[in-house]
């Protein structure tokens, strides 16, 4: 782990304690809005990416490594998915070892079922900041997000033995 150039301040810990505490708050309420529609937060956040994230159907694993997850979880996932019919596990044409995940056009009927109430869900979560402080808040979060993902991969080399 690469040593850090600040000093500790005990906002830094507020902060984090927050941020947890945030995640697990939105993923409880995002659950229940997405109970109607059949779908978990995580099952959520994998569809979003294979649709948002990738032009041709990615392998389970790049998936895993987007979504911080491993291998297991994202196919457990896709089965549960595939069970549904809201997504295809597809061979790779080159590599017959590899496993590709592919929206249907149920997916897609689900996201257009879910699209105003979904963007209204998610408008709610920023109902107490006004647009500057929402611009400032994305805007803090691109800096975070990079080193977290540096950590987590240094982590994952560290656990894995390549480090």
């Amino acid at each position: 782990m690469t040593p850090s150039s600040r000093a500790w301040q005990p906002e830094m810990s507020e902060i984090v304690g927050a941020v947890f505490l945030l995640q697990r708050l939105w993923t409880y309420s995002l659950d229940g809005f997405l109970e109607p529609f059949g779908l978990t937060t995580r099952q959520w956040m994998l569809l979003a990416a294979v649709d948002q994230l990738f032009e041709e159907p990615p392998p389970l694993q790049v998936v895993a490594d987007r979504l911080n997850t491993s291998h297991q979880n994202v196919k457990a996932m896709a089965l549960q998915l595939q069970r549904r019919g809201l997504v295809e596990i597809v061979g790779d044409k080159a590599d017959k070892r590899v496993k590709r995940l592919q929206t249907t056009e149920s997916n897609r009927e689900l996201w257009a079922a879910m699209a105003g109430q979904t963007e209204a869900f998610i408008a709610g979560l920023f109902d107490d900041l006004e647009d500057a402080e929402l611009s400032e808040l994305r805007g803090l979060m691109g800096p975070l997000y990079a080193r977290a993902i540096e950590r987590y991969r240094d982590e994952r080399a560290r656990r894995s033995g390549r480090r």
